[in-house]
């Protein structure tokens, strides 16, 4: 099985470690992701059904790459 281990972030994360100084490459830590979303303009046209949807799907191909199937 290959082994793909390239991850293309288009964001910046600050990580808390509890055991290493700082990460090692190769090593897999647990933790929590605590999400931060941009202001969102609701007006007229907002639609909760639709922002769910929308924040659902960001959340599927974020995590995508990160879970091994």
């Amino acid at each position: 099985m290959p082994d793909h281990r390239t991850t293309d972030l288009s964001v910046d994360l600050k990580t808390i470690l509890r055991s290493d100084r700082t990460m090692k490459t190769g090593k897999e830590y647990q933790g929590v992701l605590r999400l931060n979303f941009r202001p969102v303009k609701m007006d007229g046209d907002f639609s909760i059904e639709r922002y769910a949807v929308g924040v659902s799907n960001e959340l599927l191909w974020a995590l995508e790459g990160l879970v091994e199937k």
